[in-house]
C-alpha cells in the first residue's frame, strides 16, 4: 500500500478507508453501502448489492371506496333501497301516481291474475327462476296498490309507458 495518494483532481483532498478491505482511497471515490448506510465502501469490489429484503416494509395503501353506499344485501328477501335520484316518482299528466315516491324495490315476482300487488312492487312477465326463461327479463313497478284481472295487460316495450 503506497503511503501517499495524489488528489489531485477530486473534489476534496480528504482520504478514507474501505471499511471492508482496509485500502485507501480518495474520499470521493468511497460509496456508502446500500445495506449498512454508515459503511463507506470502495467501488472495486466491495461494495454490496441493494439486498430488497433488508428494507422495511411499504406502508399499505388506502383501498377503501371514496363514497361508499349504504350496505344493502345482494340476496334475500328484503328491498333494495334506491337513493337519491334513483327514487321512482313517476307523474302522468301532472298528477303524482305514488306518494311518495317509491324508495325500495322488492324481489320480483311473475305476473299472475287475480294477485294484489302494494306500490313498490316489481313484476316480471314471465318467472325469471325458470330455466327455460330468456333473460334478461323486463321489471315493472306497481304505482298503484290493487288486484290484478283476468288477463295480463299488454306489456310495454318502451320505458315511461303506463299499463292499465
Amino acid at each position: 500500500m503506497p503511503r501517499f495518494l495524489d488528489t489531485r483532481g477530486h473534489t476534496t483532498l480528504a482520504i478514507g478507508i474501505c471499511a471492508r478491505c482496509k485500502v485507501k482511497y480518495c474520499l470521493d471515490e468511497l460509496r456508502p453501502d446500500p445495506n449498512a448506510p454508515g459503511l463507506l465502501c470502495c467501488p472495486d469490489g466491495c461494495l454490496d448489492e441493494l439486498d430488497p429484503y433488508r428494507l422495511p416494509a411499504r406502508e399499505t395503501e388506502r383501498v377503501d371506496v371514496d363514497n361508499p353506499r349504504p350496505d344493502a344485501p345482494l340476496t334475500g328477501t328484503r328491498p333494495t333501497p334506491l337513493f337519491g335520484q334513483e327514487q321512482i316518482d313517476p307523474i302522468f299528466a301532472g298528477l303524482h301516481l305514488a306518494s311518495p315516491p317509491v324508495a325500495a324495490l322488492g324481489p320480483t315476482r311473475p305476473w299472475q291474475p287475480r294477485t294484489f300487488y302494494n306500490v313498490g312492487d316489481t313484476v316480471t312477465v314471465q318467472n325469471v327462476d325458470d330455466q327455460n326463461v330468456d333473460l334478461p327479463q323486463r321489471w315493472f313497478v306497481c304505482l298503484q296498490s290493487g288486484l290484478s284481472g283476468d288477463t295480463p295487460p299488454p306489456w310495454p316495450d318502451l320505458t315511461g309507458i303506463r299499463v292499465r
